[in-house]
């Protein structure tokens, strides 16, 4: 089984998480305005973006989670709840927009739809790569730091059984 850097228990996930205190969720950014993602949940129609059956229905999912608990905001807005760079503030084809999230609870700074959340939540700040060097830590997440972290450790580790080996195979003394 290969290493993962990026795979953390759950209790691992609450706590780096509460000790972050959900900047994911002061300011969302994301590649539809509402307008479109309404109108997507309207027609039923995503097989733009999908293509199978299954993708298509998870997206669409997602859609109406956003179109009923995310309110688009202005960059200003965004700019003001969000003190960290989020990518796209220097789109000039205006690629993102901003959103915030009724489910987010900025007293306790939890999510109340935590076990619905969209795959856009859930995947954050992954999405699937098991690779963090390429991850944007963008809101200085501390899932990204410490799967770098551990990344680093695993290529230290890596580097210094290699090392072991050299040695053992023909007296390489070890680099510093």
């Amino acid at each position: 089984m290969a290493f993962d850097p990026t795979a953390f228990t759950p209790a691992e996930v609450e706590l780096l998480c509460q000790e972050c205190g959900g900047r994911c969720c002061f300011c969302i950014p994301y590649t539809h305005s509402m307008i479109d993602i309404e109108a997507f949940v309207e027609r039923g129609d995503v097989t733009a973006f999908v293509d199978s059956k299954a993708e298509h229905a998870k997206l669409l999912h997602e859609f109406q989670f956003i179109a009923e608990n995310w309110q688009q905001i202005s960059i200003l807005d965004a700019k003001e709840q969000a003190p960290y760079d989020i990518p796209g503030w220097s789109t000039e084809d205006g690629a993102s927009h901003y959103f915030s999230c009724s489910q987010f609870d900025p007293e306790t700074l939890k999510c109340s739809a935590y076990e619905k959340r969209p795959a856009n939540c859930r995947g954050f700040p992954f999405f699937g790569k098991q690779d963090p060097s390429d991850t944007s830590d963008y809101l200085e997440c501390l899932l990204v730091k410490e799967a770098k972290r551990r990344l680093r450790n695993q290529r230290r580790r890596q580097r210094r059984d290699l090392e072991a080996k050299l040695r053992r195979a023909g007296g390489v003394k070890r680099a510093r």
